[in-house]
């Protein structure tokens, strides 16, 4: 639904002065579940569900001064849990990011890992550590991200392993991991690097596959082993911002002004039509 701006009446002595506002777009998501007690239910049809709605558009756009003009103007935040826009473009660069570092260091498997029982989201987090450390100890690296699926939340794991790591393998770990409960886990050998970087954070053009996170949920929306990336998250997300810059040069002919202009090289992410990167590990 969208909330449009209208042209006050004449004679409305109500009228807000000034022009009138700019539209705000708002849609509705899937069902998501009620949060229960300290710990929301991590997805698993409660009793009652209510609708998310989530802002299509950037809430919170910041200002950034253009490195081609110096005019100051607003880009979106790039918080993956403030709106579909920003949710993308926070996509957008991961999955960059992620792409450049398997170029040295590429995954080896696709793991997902889901909870059929209903249980807490803190419970839920540290079955999934648990069977992290369990790889750990495996000499497997990862990179780990929560994903919701009409507000069930379960987990993608993109794993390089020295060995064959198999589904039975895979299996038997996440068992244990959650100690009792029905689970259910998938295993299959990466066959394309660029496509599993971008299925991973769901930096796909198909909006039926992601979802923005839900409100409730404060945790992590990612994690990775020390040996995973080539080099740390922060590295590749400069090189990957330095690389659009290059890109936009190219595309106006213009070459950037010195820095000692006084203009920021922040407006460089905008003019790529991407955000800073704001979660990390």
């Amino acid at each position: 639904m969208a909330d449009t701006a209208r042209d006050p009446c004449p004679g409305d002595k109500n009228a807000p002065p000034g022009p009138p506002r700019a539209p705000m777009i708002m849609t509705l998501t899937c069902l998501s579940p009620l949060p229960a007690g300290e710990g929301a239910g991590c997805g698993h049809d409660p009793p009652l569900r209510r609708p998310s709605v989530v802002v299509a558009r950037c809430a919170r756009p910041r200002p950034v001064r253009d490195w081609r003009t110096g005019e100051r103007r607003l880009i979106p935040c790039g918080r993956p849990r403030c709106s579909w826009e920003c949710r993308d473009l926070w996509a957008g660069r991961m999955s960059a990011a992620l792409r450049r570092s398997f170029r040295v260091l590429p995954p080896t498997h696709f793991v997902r890992v889901t909870a059929l029982d209903a249980v807490s989201v803190g419970e839920l987090t540290r079955c999934v550590g648990r069977f992290l450390r369990r790889l750990r100890r495996r000499g497997c690296e990862y990179f780990a991200a929560s994903e919701w699926r009409e507000g069930r939340r379960h987990h993608h794991v993109l794993v390089r392993a020295d060995g064959d790591l198999t589904s039975a393998v895979v299996a038997e770990l996440w068992r244990a991991s959650c100690r009792g409960a029905r689970v259910t886990s998938y295993c299959r050998r990466v066959a394309s690097v660029e496509a599993s970087a971008r299925y991973v954070v769901k930096d796909v053009k198909d909006g039926s596959k992601k979802e923005v996170p839900p409100a409730w949920f404060r945790g992590r929306l990612f994690s990775y082993s020390k040996g995973f990336l080539a080099e740390p998250l922060k590295v590749l997300m400069r090189a990957v911002v330095e690389e659009w810059r290059a890109q936009a040069r190219k595309r106006t002919g213009k070459h950037q002004p010195d820095n000692s202009s006084g203009v920021s090289n922040e407006g460089t992410q905008a003019e790529a039509g991407q955000p800073r990167q704001t979660e990390q590990r």
